[in-house]
């Protein structure tokens, strides 16, 4: 159906595109955070906080959303 396909995207984008984070990771910040948005909104020590991340991911996550391109990319998904 098609609403879960739309509730998949921000998943995918997440999995293909930011370093170091897989699956099960994108699952887990988008059950945290509960939106693409509030994860791109994240600090480092926010996303510490979620299950299996650790500094390397934050900062991979981080820097990824920091990317003014990345920014404009993930509109597409939200």
């Amino acid at each position: 159906n098609n609403e879960g396909r739309e509730r998949k995207r921000p998943l995918r984008m997440m999995v293909v595109g930011i370093p170091n984070v897989g699956k099960a990771t994108a699952k887990g910040l988008i059950s945290y955070f509960g939106s693409i948005d509030k994860v791109m909104e994240a600090t480092t020590e926010d996303l510490l906080k979620v299950g299996d991340i650790g500094e390397i991911s934050a900062n991979d996550i981080n820097a990824f959303f920091k990317n003014e391109e990345n920014i404009i990319i993930t509109k597409d998904y939200r």
